[in-house]
């Protein structure tokens, strides 16, 4: 399973090293960047190319996340809890990169996505620095939305939320990871993305519930009255069912990516076909 993984994680970046991070001419990122002028006119800099590029790093980082993940379970030490951390990281930031890089929403969503991402991560820098710089980030947030309200953008604050709406509400964490799981059907009452949500999350969080999730309980061994020991496990079953759903977070982004900029990769279409098929083994 992890050897699959790494595979996926290779076809893409050697197909970005080989096209230069460069769309494709035709592409639907070729034709979006040709729309760009039309925003261009109202937004300082590059609307289009940002919102593209945000995406790639978010790819990035869920790749780095899931290679990372892969290298930790090859060690000889017994992994409990930091694959599960990596994975939830992993899989939201290719949750993030969809939302960025869907080739099948229109320019103008994508810029309106961008902006947003923008526009909330002016909100973080603020909670993370508190006051300093605070003057400059308010009139950098307020000229970038008097440009998108020039460009016809309609900007609103939801309830409960300082951050500011242009066009759509941004996803939280639980929605983008169940809309990116969830792209494909699964059998249960429980969605694969909502359970791998609150599973993970709860090793994130490091809550109890996740933490003991760890103890054997069949060899638990009292030691003293109301104390007992168990050894901590990890489940070889379970870890291969996580890094199978990692691939299918991998796959459900880099397949739209490679086709958003237009980039034919028999390598990757013969390594998606034979992973899928070991997956469906843990899935």
């Amino acid at each position: 399973m992890r050897g699959g993984l790494l595979s996926l994680l290779a076809d893409v970046s050697r197909r970005q090293d080989v096209n230069d991070h460069q769309p494709a001419p035709g592409s639907p990122a070729a034709l979006d960047v040709a729309d760009e002028p039309t925003f261009a006119a109202h937004i300082v800099g590059r609307p289009v190319v940002l919102a593209r590029q945000m995406g790639a790093v978010q790819l990035h980082a869920a790749a780095d996340q899931f290679g990372a993940m892969c290298r930790l379970l090859e060690l000889e030490a017994t992994v409990l809890f930091a694959d599960k951390v990596l994975a939830r990281a992993g899989i939201e930031a290719a949750a993030r990169a969809l939302w960025l890089l869907d080739p099948g929403i229109s320019t103008r969503a994508r810029v309106a996505r961008g902006l947003s991402e923008r526009l909330h991560d002016s909100f973080q820098a603020g909670q993370l620095f508190g006051d300093e710089g605070q003057a400059d980030r308010h009139a950098r947030r307020e000229a970038l939305l008097q440009q998108a309200r020039a460009a016809g953008f309609t900007c609103e604050t939801p309830k409960k939320s300082p951050a500011y709406v242009i066009g759509e509400p941004r996803p939280h964490a639980t929605q983008a990871m169940q809309s990116l799981l969830d792209a494909e059907p699964t059998d249960g009452d429980d969605s694969l993305g909502r359970g791998t949500q609150r599973y993970l999350s709860s090793f994130v969080h490091a809550t109890s519930l996740g933490l003991h999730s760890t103890f054997s309980v069949a060899e638990a061994v009292v030691i003293d009255h109301g104390v007992s020991s168990a050894p901590l496990v990890s489940d070889s079953g379970t870890v291969a069912r996580l890094t199978a759903i990692c691939s299918l977070a991998w796959m459900l982004v880099a397949t739209p990516y490679l086709t958003y900029m237009g980039w034919r990769d028999p390598a990757w279409d013969r390594t998606v076909a034979n992973h899928s098929a070991l997956m469906r083994n843990y899935l």
